[in-house]
């Protein structure tokens, strides 16, 4: 079962006895029994005991952005949040996680905690989504947008010679 940092909808728990587990995916209703042995060493998350989601949302900013942008930026998502509090608890963090100098970019990331429970994951995507696209529309009117540089492209076909005898 995979598992990852900001929620699983793949599957979720419907029975377990001794010695199985029977799990329904989220998105195809199918269903799945494991033996209880093989689960004993994967990570498994109950969604009803993580009351109140911590999402993230990775963002890039063009290494020329100023910081006073950055910090703007930072206060337009936090105005956000608090204009939604049916959605939004709080913003925990806002920081930069990478410097890639030579592509171009800072990476930051959004820490933000829902009013959801992971258990209940559709609400939670859905305003990880609308928060995504007012981050882009607002990284669009500031500017700030990050945009990877075109890729060299080499075109060639194997085994072609332009020698021709």
């Amino acid at each position: 079962m995979d598992t990852s940092s900001d929620g699983s909808t793949t599957w979720f728990v419907e029975a377990v006895t001794l010695f199985s587990t029977t799990v329904r995916n989220a998105a195809t209703n199918e269903v799945a029994t494991y033996n209880n042995g093989y689960l004993a060493g994967t990570r498994i998350i109950n969604a009803a005991r993580s009351p109140k989601a911590i999402v993230c949302i990775n963002l890039k900013f063009g290494i020329d952005v100023s910081y006073e942008k950055v910090k703007i930026f930072q206060t337009v998502v936090e105005n956000f949040v608090k204009d939604h509090p049916q959605e939004w608890l709080k913003l925990l963090a806002f920081r930069a996680t990478t410097v890639e100098a030579d592509l171009g970019y800072i990476g930051y990331v959004l820490v933000l905690q829902h009013v959801e429970a992971w258990q209940n994951i559709g609400p939670i995507k859905e305003s990880q989504a609308n928060l995504s696209s007012f981050c882009l529309e607002v990284c669009k009117q500031m500017q700030i947008r990050f945009v990877s540089p075109p890729m060299p492209v080499q075109l060639y076909v194997d085994g072609f010679d332009e020698k021709k005898e």
